[in-house]
């Protein structure tokens, strides 16, 4: 899921933080949301928790307005409906690594 956010902020780079909210609705995910802002997710998971959200520096992407934000990593067959959805009304193409 973290390539089709990316694959979409890479497309629309003049997208502010609000605008890819907007587009990731938090009910798409569930209770963490589909993105968090980098801040948020570092302040929430201070106590060496599971930050659950791909977070390595290569991970971390930038809005329009310069807001580092981070995309959970927490996806299962209840969930990745949404954003396999979202990624056919945007005409992304997904291919099989074998």
């Amino acid at each position: 899921m973290f390539e089709v956010v990316k694959h979409f902020t890479q497309n629309n780079p003049h997208l502010t933080f609000a605008e890819i909210q907007e587009k990731f609705p938090s009910i798409f995910q569930g209770s963490i949301g589909v993105i968090n802002r980098l801040e948020y997710v570092n302040d929430k998971y201070n106590d060496g928790k599971k930050k659950r959200h791909f977070i390595d520096e290569s991970e971390i992407l930038t809005s329009a307005d310069s807001i580092k934000f981070v995309v959970s990593s927490e996806w299962g067959k209840g969930n990745i409906g949404n954003i396999v959805d979202f990624a056919e009304r945007e005409n992304f193409k997904f291919e099989t690594i074998p």
